[in-house]
């Protein structure tokens, strides 16, 4: 049964295969990024500039070029450090998780999270989730401003039973299907409130659950992270032509 979440074996296994659960960005030096913003063709083009005004004895006219060339890397220095902090800062989190794991509940870290773990969303001090998961059992409404811009809450239900036994097969694509949005808990979102399932015996409540199926930057937020990092390249006509001048 999927519902009785995994072993410790298993869960070993898939910490080697998945690692960690978090969107760690590594920072570049300043060496790294000097570099990237010296060869940009603008400031190769200035470089030449220098050499060819202080071989015509433009000293003063070079000297000027130099002190502006060195106070616009300077800037985008700082800006680009400054806006990889606040990425990486929006990036990262960490929280503790109760995980349901060979036939018992126990706090962990959500960084040792693995897609398979069954973990309490109902938990009062879970404001935020720490994965992309599928709610099993209870309903919650979140906020998913951070990923769809939509400042309306969303309502999640939790899956059907019927709908668990198509989940495994699920896992071997990589995108869900539209018919488990509804319960598709996207990890970065916040929870606005959770309210507990019914209990198999239909007697009490039991704590509402999620499973995780992923983690780290193969979620949804941590492919966004991605597309921020490493945008596809756009051939911009004046940032070609410039090599060619440069060449020329």
């Amino acid at each position: 049964d999927i519902k009785d979440g995994i072993t410790e074996t298993n869960y070993k296994l898939r910490k080697m295969i998945f690692g960690d659960n978090i969107i760690n960005i590594v920072e570049k030096s300043i060496s790294k990024l000097l570099v990237d913003e010296i060869l940009h063709p603008f400031y190769v083009f200035q470089i030449f500039s220098i050499f060819l005004w202080l071989a015509d004895n433009y000293y003063y006219y070079a000297f000027c070029i130099f002190l502006i060339s060195v106070f616009s890397i300077t800037e985008s220095l700082i800006e680009t450090r400054s806006a990889l902090k606040r990425m990486r800062k929006m990036s990262r989190f960490q929280c503790d998780v109760r995980v349901w794991r060979s036939g018992f509940w126990k706090e962990i870290c959500s960084d040792d999270l693995v897609p398979g773990d069954i973990y309490e969303v109902s938990d009062p001090s879970l404001t935020v989730f720490p994965c992309d998961s599928l709610l099993l059992s209870g309903d919650a409404i979140v906020n998913e401003a951070m990923l769809t811009g939509e400042s309306v809450p969303v309502s999640k239900i939790s899956i059907s039973s019927e709908s668990v036994k198509d989940i495994e097969a699920e896992f071997n694509d990589t995108k869900f299907s539209n018919k488990f949005s509804k319960s598709f808990l996207y990890n970065g979102t916040k929870i606005v409130r959770v309210r507990y399932g019914v209990s198999e015996d239909g007697n009490g409540n039991d704590p509402a659950t999620a499973l995780v199926v992923r983690t780290g930057f193969n979620t949804t937020k941590g492919a966004l992270v991605r597309s921020m990092l490493f945008p596809k390249p756009s051939g911009f006509k004046f940032y070609e032509d410039s090599f060619k001048y440069i060449g020329v």
